[in-house]
């Protein structure tokens, strides 16, 4: 499970909450999809709307109608499995990395 963002706070009286994306989260968040709340997959949440808000997302969830409800999300994590992000062409997440080796333009080995 990949990291995708942060629920950071309530939103309003509706349930909504703010969400800090992960670059990697960036394309990743889809109405009607569900998404882990811990590494394991076990406490999961389907996301019923979500829309921008300055740097953040606003984000609802199935389930959660008020605000209270939301702030027992607040501080979350949400995660997705890898084969649902979709990164630009060239660009990896750091674990993807491991175990690679960085060459210089010359094709000398740098270090792995």
């Amino acid at each position: 499970m990949i990291p995708i963002g942060r629920l950071s706070g309530v939103f309003g009286l509706r349930g909504e909450l703010k969400c800090t994306v992960t670059d990697a989260g960036r394309n990743a968040f889809v109405a009607g999809e569900e998404y882990a709340l811990d590494r394991e997959g076990r406490r999961t949440v389907r996301l019923r709307s979500v829309r921008p808000h300055g740097e953040r997302l606003l984000v609802t969830f199935d389930g959660i109608e008020t605000p209270e409800a939301a702030r027992a999300l607040a501080g979350c994590e949400l995660l997705a499995a890898r084969d649902r992000l979709q990164l630009p062409a060239g660009e990896y997440l750091d674990e993807e990395l491991v175990g690679m080796v960085l060459r210089d333009p010359a094709g000398r080995a740098l270090g792995e």
